[in-house]
């Protein structure tokens, strides 16, 4: 479940987010009021692309990967995950975590694939 914070402390509208294996870490508006979501993966780590060794630390230079979602109360709506992995064995190569709920390079997660093809 998803909260968005109203005006004051007291006002609290709980949305269903539909995408699993997430923890919501904070919802916020930017500057064009969209809701962003940002997300933390319930999956610990991913696998090297390279030499396939399992990853667990975060490359924190890398800005975080901010996917298109399906609107919330009609506001637009973004998806903020955290970017990729480094593998101490590669030279610094970074991974991206694959997740179940969008496809890597994609600016959208795949329900808004799905509305925007049944639009």
């Amino acid at each position: 479940m998803l909260n968005i914070l109203g005006l004051k402390a007291h006002n609290l509208i709980t949305a269903p987010l539909d995408i699993p294996n997430v923890t919501v870490l904070s919802v916020n508006q930017n500057e064009r009021r969209d809701v962003v979501i940002t997300v933390a993966s319930t999956q610990v780590g991913t696998l090297c692309q390279q030499c396939g060794q399992p990853l667990t630390k975060l490359h924190g230079c890398d800005r975080w990967l901010e996917l298109r979602h399906l609107p919330i109360l009609g506001q637009r709506t973004y998806i903020r995950v955290p970017p990729r992995y480094e593998c101490p064995s590669c030279a610094g190569q970074t991974t991206t975590q694959r997740l179940a709920w969008y496809t890597p390079k994609s600016p959208h997660t795949k329900a808004y694939d799905a509305a925007l093809m049944c639009s």
